[in-house]
């Protein structure tokens, strides 16, 4: 019986983790922010 009490409990939070990650996901909007590449690093970005 506590294997399942267990296994309910990392489901419980995986599942609050993933909401969370979800709502705070939403509020996001507008481009991606890709800062320009540093001239002394010489890196090229496509």
């Amino acid at each position: 019986m506590r294997q399942i009490q267990k296994t309910r409990d990392v489901l419980r939070a995986a599942l609050c983790v993933v909401t969370t990650l979800l709502l705070t996901a939403c509020g996001q909007k507008g481009d991606l922010y890709l800062p320009e590449a540093s001239p002394l690093l010489n890196i090229i970005v496509f």
